[in-house]
């Protein structure tokens, strides 16, 4: 991932033979006091437990072909006290998504996450970012997530950057959900 304002940088990543697929508009979020809104009749959200682990392991699999068992289960166990991780579940149980945000002096965003389908996503960020009220957030929303991005928007939400999602090689499309983060998790 590189940033559009860092022309240095996507130059030396395209030099060395990276190309573009997709971008993400990051978005600041000044959540009011009253929170953000957005009810969906298609999914319940409840926080994460190491119970859901595989689940959540899984889902991520499935959407974006990574694995990532040892960052979710920090994020969930939270020993920093920083961290909280919300899933989405369909009515007929399904995990349709989970997100994850952290407050930290050092750092306040929303991501990694990962979601079926843009209601999964919109509820999973509201509830994400109602853990932040009275807060500034950094999000980052896929470009081709259109409802979401209106949704964030609404929300009071200011671009402030783009990043280009760059690979060298074969490019697996993701066609669903990706909320990625800036952190280095557990490495």
């Amino acid at each position: 991932m590189s940033s559009a304002l860092n022309i240095d940088s996507f130059s030396l990543c395209s030099r060395a033979g990276f190309v573009a697929h997709t971008a993400f508009q990051d978005i600041l979020v000044t959540v009011p006091a009253e929170g953000v809104n957005a009810a969906s009749l298609e999914t319940q959200i409840r926080d994460a437990t190491l119970d859901d682990l595989d689940r959540i392991v899984s889902l991520e699999s499935d959407v974006a072909g990574i694995s990532r068992n040892r960052d979710w289960a920090y994020f969930i166990q939270n020993e920093l006290g920083a961290w909280r991780v919300s899933i989405s579940v369909n009515r007929d149980g399904q995990l349709m998504g989970v997100l994850a945000s952290i407050d930290h002096t050092y750092s306040r965003i929303v991501g990694p996450g990962v979601m079926r389908n843009e209601a999964a996503a919109i509820a999973l960020a509201a509830a994400q970012l109602n853990y932040h009220v009275g807060q500034t957030i950094l999000m980052l929303v896929p470009v081709l997530s259109r409802g979401l991005l209106e949704t964030v928007y609404s929300w009071g939400g200011r671009n402030c950057e783009i990043h280009f999602v760059q690979c060298r090689g074969a490019y697996t499309s993701i066609d669903r959900i990706v909320i990625p983060s800036f952190m280095p998790e557990t490495s």
